[in-house]
């Protein structure tokens, strides 16, 4: 609440300057003013990114205070989760230059789904340990190999569909916590189901972008011969 009445006082500060001086609005070309179906699906596994990210991004605590009483001992698996995050960037810059950012996008899906179902499925240090390298490991790699593809598919008009590829990971951000408020009381494990759906939603997309990279492109070239 002190976050957003304070974004909200911000926002009240500066808008009398945005937008005020033509010479500074940006120029809106043709190859901004649209985004295709090949964008569309990124925005949507993009989205799905973020739903899967947020399970274990605001709930790692609890899920890890229902198993290690000791708050010492689970209060270690923060720092392993930022750690892993600074360091996949140097990783995937040197060893994923030569896939492309859809593969890198799809890979870093499943090893997120991999760290979202690991904890609810097995007890103690070691999974909440594994989910949160699995997870600190992929979400910054997969925020870089969504704003590369992006790039690729839109070229110089690439800043319509990153914006909207940021919009759509708040979404799911935003759906996460949610969908877990919303059936936490139905079920004994209140992590289990969101869980599950989120890992198959990340799996489900990690396919997607599979078929697309491996099946839509021989498909197309195949029609035009």
């Amino acid at each position: 609440l002190v976050l957003g009445a304070t974004s909200l006082a911000m926002t009240a500060c500066i808008w009398p300057f945005l937008g005020g001086d033509p010479a500074m609005r940006p120029v809106v070309s043709k190859a901004t003013a649209a985004i295709d179906g090949r964008g569309a699906h990124l925005i949507i596994t993009y989205a799905i990114c973020g739903f899967g990210y947020i399970i274990p991004a605001t709930f790692l605590p609890t899920i890890a205070h229902e198993v290690i009483a000791n708050p010492a001992v689970f209060g270690c698996l923060w720092p392993a989760f930022g750690v892993t995050a600074a360091a996949s960037t140097i990783f995937a810059s040197r060893y994923f230059a030569h896939l492309s950012p859809r593969m890198v996008l799809a890979g870093g899906q499943v090893v997120m789904a991999l760290g979202v179902l690991t904890p609810v499925l097995f007890r103690g240090v070691g999974p909440l340990l594994f989910e949160a390298l699995c997870v600190g490991g992929s979400f910054m790699v997969v925020t870089m190999a969504g704003i590369q593809e992006a790039q690729r598919l839109a070229g110089s008009g690439a800043s319509r569909l990153i914006g909207a590829l940021s919009a759509a990971f708040a979404v799911g951000q935003l759906a996460g916590p949610l969908v877990i408020a919303l059936i936490a009381g139905h079920f004994a494990n209140t992590f289990l189901m969101p869980s599950l759906f989120g890992a198959g939603l990340l799996c489900a997309s990690a396919l997607s972008l599979y078929r697309a990279e491996f099946v839509a492109v021989p498909m197309q070239t195949c029609s035009e011969n």
